[in-house]
């Protein structure tokens, strides 16, 4: 019992959080950036005009645009690339209100046309951006032309694990992972980051959960399973199973990537990895 206990406390931080440490050093390419304004309120945009459709790079809990550096300096110089930090990151301005996954995609919309990004769209989703770009999708299915997620979080993984542990220890490991949740917001102060981690693993899973797997459009599925004390080998069997049913849910649209030899952040240890599954989404 407690060995799961601990594991979903560590599901609840170490899957919403950025690892700052993991930042890339400088490239040769280096990722523009400017101040633009949405809505009124400041936002930290990175864009690139190429001639490809436009790779729209969405970031997890916490991530800065400089986590996609060294992808960036992995695509051809003529890929249309945009990339933003969300409210509360980077210099974006903080703003109050919701940060849930329908509130995030809505923005993401306005932010892409505040800017002149024109569809059709590649989505490239790390983490907790993959909620927000399958959202994205949902709200606007006629302007993405295909998805890359990377080591993104599913809205069944809690689930999964939890239905691992008997009753009655799988209720006290779900008050665990609640009170783990409840003590991590406490700390954070008021603002966007600390409403969109409120919306994590609650909000954002059950507005997802509301709407089909997605079978029309490519979808590209890279998926780390190097184990890690954060990351034992039975939730990566988790992750595993159900990235990989993303991919078969898409059919012949649908391609399935794993690695041992990266992370959670592959777009920084692997870059590589991503730009195959952007070239691939392009190529179709």
């Amino acid at each position: 019992m407690r060995k799961y206990l601990i594991i979903g406390m560590l599901l609840i931080t170490a899957l919403a959080s950025c690892k700052k440490d993991s930042l890339p050093a400088p490239e040769n390419r280096t990722m523009p950036a400017a101040l633009v304004r949405v809505n009124q309120r400041l936002t930290e945009i990175s864009k690139t005009t190429g001639t490809t459709a436009s790779v729209i790079l969405v970031g997890g809990f916490g991530s800065e645009l400089n986590t996609w550096q060294k992808l960036y300096s992995t695509l051809s110089p003529t890929t249309t690339v945009f990339a933003y930090n969300r409210s509360g990151i980077g210099l974006s301005e903080n703003i109050t209100g919701p940060r849930d996954a329908q509130t995030i995609a809505t923005e993401m919309k306005a932010v892409l046309d505040a800017n002149g990004i024109k569809a059709p769209y590649v989505l490239v989703a790390h983490s907790m951006g993959g909620i927000y770009a399958r959202m994205f999708y949902h709200l606007n299915p006629g302007k993405v032309k295909g998805i890359v997620l990377v080591d993104a979080t599913h809205e069944n993984q809690l689930d999964s694990l939890l239905s691992m542990i008997p009753q009655p220890d799988r209720d006290m490991a779900l008050a665990g992972m609640i009170a783990a949740n409840d003590s991590a917001l406490n700390m954070m102060p008021a603002g966007s980051l600390k409403e969109e981690f409120r919306a994590n693993f609650a909000t954002n899973y059950q507005q997802i959960k509301q709407y089909p797997a997605i079978t029309n459009i490519p979808l590209y599925v890279i998926t780390s399973t190097k184990v890690t004390n954060d990351n034992p080998p039975f939730i990566v069997d988790v992750h595993k199973a159900l990235h990989g049913q993303w991919a078969l849910n898409a059919g012949l649209n649908g391609r399935f990537v794993t690695t041992n030899n990266s992370d959670h952040y592959i777009q920084i240890e692997e870059p590589g990895l991503v730009a195959a599954g952007i070239r691939w989404i392009l190529s179709k």
